[in-house]
Order: structure tokens, then sequence, then C-alpha cells
């Protein structure tokens, strides 16, 4: 404190002197000396088991072992477009292959910038999309008067934070304010000019986003730095009508904000024939989707390993498609609920140039179990029972015919019959092991879900979604009309 003129309280609990931290001599005069083994930034993982590990070991045991440091599942998922799977021994993201292996090397251009364990090289606050820095990617926070102040530990993580890695691939933080990626917006004002030049347009935001909720009211400190599994459901705050019950309130974390919290609501949407739909199915107003994004390599350009830290030899490429925002179509989860799905890879991806296989040009078609955090009101019954893409068939028009078949009308051109944007050919029933999602054990609607979910659109021609023919469905099925 003798050169470094910081107000004492500014950086963690009073009484602890900056030594601990950073290491060095605290209570030398002399630089040298000071600064003999000194750490310049403590959270670094590089350094976290003399440090932060010293006060907060569980925690920092289990982070080091977290999705956002392992990028287990990125890498394996990686390894699924590029038909590796079963050529590698590790998944640790310091054993990854990339002299031979395109999974890894792509992995590690394109995706590994977002890993936990890269060191933060600069001092200052985080600027765009630079990422990495361990505990304090998430922990510190610099002030407006930075030069005056010691930047702060925050317990309690701003969205800010969160932003910074997860406002690409699923884009959760962007769907959460009700940012849209759109190829061709239409009548879209425009929200923000990222710091990688990408233009988002304003569409609806999360409800609990308008409530001024945080991530961290939801995402608990042992999911985010443990296991990655969300713990809290939708049902721990929004319960069931109950006579003469109270209203429910939930205090938020940041801004102790105290709000009332809606209870579930007695319609039909909520009985017995959809209690396998999760809640999101119904109640996300739209996802980001992207369909004929193409991959490639190009030896001749230099391209940087996230990794490695280190500019190499050939660079990966991406070329994206058709950017929308749209409701997401219906899929199965491993648990057996309904959920969104968008297209996960939707892509070819050429590897002509960076090895030679038996499948040097991959064509992918896989879709994604989503949580799109865009909550809102619930769409209607008609964009799930008549909508083509909801099914999984892909944009387009559906038509009864008075018998109550029907035709499908695409918007894209089909490839091996399967138009650009769909999933699945309508009605075709896959075996249990052909791979449709990235996802094992998450599928598409099969045969009988899907033409249980039409025959209800069928009736819709005619009916509104609250009619009183679907309060007792079942018994009015059969209803023959006169003619």
């Amino acid at each position: 404190m003798h050169c470094h003129k910081y107000k004492s309280d500014s950086i963690h609990k009073i009484g602890i002197s900056c030594g601990v931290c950073h290491g060095g001599n605290s209570k030398s005069t002399t630089k040298e000396i000071a600064h003999k083994d000194f750490t310049p930034n403590p959270g670094d993982f590089s350094n976290v088991n003399k440090t932060c590990f010293l006060c907060h070991s569980e925690i920092t045991q289990n982070i080091l072992k977290s999705p956002m440091t392992t990028n287990h599942g990125m890498i394996l998922t990686n390894r699924k477009a590029f038909l590796e799977e079963q050529h590698h021994k590790y998944t640790d993201i310091g054993k990854l292959d990339f002299q031979n292996s395109g999974a890894d090397s792509y992995f590690s251009q394109l995706c590994a910038s977002c890993h936990l364990g890269k060191r933060k090289k600069q001092v200052g606050e985080w600027k765009g999309y630079e990422k990495g820095g361990g505990c304090l990617a998430c922990h510190l926070v610099y002030d407006t008067n930075s030069n005056k102040s010691h930047p702060r530990l925050q317990r309690l993580v701003d969205d800010s934070k969160c932003f910074n890695c997860h406002s690409r691939s699923s884009r959760i933080s962007l769907n959460y304010r009700g940012w849209m990626e759109l190829t061709y917006p239409t009548n879209q004002a425009l929200a923000n000019v990222l710091a990688d030049g990408r233009k988002v347009f304003q569409g609806k935001p999360d409800i609990h986003y308008k409530a001024e909720m945080s991530c961290i009211d939801c995402h608990t400190s042992k999911e985010i730095m443990g296991t990655g599994s969300t713990k809290i459901q939708c049902t721990d705050c929004h319960k069931e009508i109950k006579i003469l019950s109270l209203p429910t309130h939930i205090q938020t974390k940041i801004g102790n904000k105290s709000l009332s919290v809606p209870e579930i609501q007695n319609h039909y949407s909520h009985e017995i024939e959809h209690k396998n739909l999760d809640c999101q199915s119904c109640h996300s107003q739209w996802a980001p989707q992207c369909i004929g994004c193409h991959i490639s390599y190009q030896p001749d350009l230099i391209g940087y390993n996230h990794i490695t830290e280190k500019e190499e030899q050939g660079k990966w490429i991406e070329e994206f498609g058709e950017f929308m925002s749209e409701l997401p179509t219906l899929g199965v989860s491993v648990n057996g609920k309904f959920k969104p799905f968008v297209p996960g890879m939707k892509l070819t991806i050429d590897t002509s140039k960076f090895y030679q296989k038996t499948t040097p040009i991959i064509e992918q078609n896989y879709f994604v179990p989503i949580s799109p955090h865009t909550i809102g009101n619930s769409r209607d019954c008609k964009s799930c029972h008549m909508s083509p893409l909801a099914l999984g068939y892909g944009r387009g028009i559906i038509e009864w015919t008075k018998d109550g078949k029907t035709k499908f009308y695409n918007k894209y051109d089909k490839t091996k019959g399967i138009p650009g944007d769909g999933w699945i050919e309508p009605f075709f029933q896959y075996s249990p092991d052909f791979n449709l999602s990235t996802h094992k054990e998450n599928r598409p609607l099969n045969v009988k879900e899907q033409r249980k979910i039409l025959k209800v659109g069928y009736c819709l021609q005619c009916h509104s979604g609250n009619s009183k023919v679907f309060k007792n469905f079942q018994d009015n099925i059969n209803y023959t009309h006169l003619p």
C-alpha cells in the first residue's frame, strides 16, 4: 500500500493482505523484493491452487471439473460432426490432437475461446470478446474510478459476465434480452452491434428479464461451478392453483427486488393430454435458428489456436447460412419430455484440404434440444398442431383433404427427401439407432406422435383452441359431421 494507493477495502474482506492472493512480499517497500514470486492474476487456473483454493477448496475443485473448464461436451459434439467419435482416446482439453484431427483443430480455432482455463493476458476490464481468466472471469469487477480503487471481487455475478461467452452457439444471453440475429430483418429495430461486428435486432425478451431477474436467480453456484445440470425447474416457483392459496413471492439476488410469482392457470393446455410437454415447449416465444452453414479448411491462411495461444498455419473458415428467430421445432428429450429443438448442425464440412478421408465432404442434419430463454405467453394451438416447422418437416404449409389426409408444401428445396430447414420426412419411421441429434437419446417425433398432433390440427381448421370440443377430445374424435 506504500506504492499502490488503492482503497484497502475494495477487493475482499478487510484484513486480508495483498500477498494472500498475489504472493510476493507485501511488507517490502522495494519493488524487486515485493514482486518476487508475484502472481498478477490470482484467478488463472495455473495459479489457483496457491490462491483461491486456500480459502475456497471445494468450489475450486468443482470448477476445474466443470463444463466451462473442460469443454467436454463441445469436444465430443465436434468429433461427432466430423465423424471422428471412435478415433480418440482422450477428451481432455489439454490432450487434443490438433495435427491429425479435423474436429480438434476446428474446435481449437473456433470454439475454445470460451475455455475458462484460458489465461487473462491484459490488465483491465474484459473488452468485447476477451475470455478466460479462471475464477476472475466472473468474479472480478472494475469500477468506474478504477484508477483509484483496486477491482472488486463480487460474489453475486451479474449478467454481463455470462454474456461474454453465452452470446454465441445457442445465444442464450442474446435471447434473454430479446436480441435476434437475422439475415433478413423485417421491420425490426436494430438493438446493438456486438464487439465482433454481429448485428442484433430487438425481439421479445424473456419475461424474467423484463422482471429484472438475473441468470443467478435460476442458475445456482453448484450448477454453474459444478456439473452444469440445471437444478431449479419452472414448477419450483410456479405452483398449481389451490383454494385459498397465498401468492408466492421470490426475492432477486441482485437488487433484492420482491416479485410476485403467477400460479399455473387451470386451462386445457395444462391438462393430462399435455402432461409430457416441458413448459418451454409452449412458453418459448422464439428460438435462434441457422441453416445452410459451410465449414472448410484453408491451408494457405494463418489461424489462431485458442488453446496453445499461438498462430498456426492453416485456418478453418465458417460461412454462415440463413439466420432466423422463430418458434422452435418440437422433439423428445432423454427424459421423455417434449422440448424445443433447433437446427444444431444443418451444414456441410469440407475436410479435403486438412486430411484425405473416405468422406471428405460431410453433410450433417442434426437438431439439438435447447432452452431458448425466451419465456412469455404461450404459443397457440395452431402453431403446434398445424405447423410443419413444429413437427420437424420444415417451413411451409399443411393442407388437409376431406378424408383427413395431409399434404405438405415446403418453402425450401429438398435434398435426400428433406428440405433445407427440415429435420425429418413426414411419417417416415426412423430406426432407433439412426442418429438425428447431437445429443444421444434425443429424437424427433415418431409417426404415432405426428399423427396424433395432426389429428387435432384437422379439427382446428374450424374449431378454436378453447372450444369445448378439445375439453373432451377423445369423446369427440369419432364424431361424424352431417353432410
